[in-house]
């Protein structure tokens, strides 16, 4: 899953469960796992990056100042 927020792109990955922050060059930034398995569907509401699980059937609202 792919979304924009505050001027930079933010990948994470389903399968490794792992969270990319990028440049808008697509330069990685940092990265970092998620606390939780089987992340998707991430969104960015003007303040937060949130993020469902399907292992858990729970949106996660992802710490990443």
């Amino acid at each position: 899953t792919l979304v924009y927020a505050a001027g930079s792109l933010w990948i994470i990955y389903w399968d490794t469960g792992i969270l990319f922050q990028l440049n808008l060059d697509g330069v990685v930034l940092r990265s970092f796992p998620a606390q939780f398995l089987n992340p998707y569907g991430l969104a960015y509401d003007g303040k937060n990056l949130w993020a469902c699980s399907d292992a858990t059937n729970r949106i996660y609202q992802l710490a990443v100042s």
